[in-house]
């Protein structure tokens, strides 16, 4: 009838197939450890940078010359600023009765001259944000005094 047959899978034992078995299996371990490994980040240190002090702006005077030009002159960090300016004035309310007052917005700055603290003439070193702190510092000046009226 039928014939037993072994049927036998790798009984010899060989060095060289146990060798390439185990560096393949290395290999493939190693791997995969190596693609699945994250490093953690340093976290980042920004560089120390000193900051910069706001300026300081105040009125020393301020006078209208006419109802729509008048000069200034501004403390700023110590230096005097003189600015000649020109507003422009119209009513305005925040939307309550009884609440009308006259607004002033600042239409242009003139030629600025800057003197230090002995009076001695500066080069002009203002930028747009002086400009416009110096702006606001003159409309709100006008306003608070009622220095001008609308027509």
């Amino acid at each position: 009838a039928f014939a037993k047959r072994e049927i036998s899978m790798n009984r010899k034992f060989t060095p060289f197939n146990t060798l390439a078995i185990t560096i393949v299996t290395a290999s493939v371990t190693v791997g995969g450890l190596a693609l699945a490994y994250k490093p953690s980040q340093e976290p980042y240190i920004p560089v120390y940078q000193p900051s910069v002090a706001p300026s300081e702006y105040g009125i020393s005077t301020l006078v209208m010359i006419s109802e729509t030009e008048g000069r200034a002159v501004i403390n700023l960090d110590g230096f005097s600023v003189h600015v000649p300016f020109t507003v422009d004035a119209f009513q305005d309310s925040y939307g309550v009765p009884g609440s009308e007052f006259t607004a002033v917005e600042v239409q242009q700055l003139g030629e600025i001259k800057v003197f230090d603290a002995n009076g001695n003439p500066y080069n002009d070193f203002t930028d747009h944000v002086d400009h416009y702190n110096i702006n606001q510092l003159i409309k709100g000046y006008i306003e608070k005094h009622r220095l001008v009226e609308a027509a």
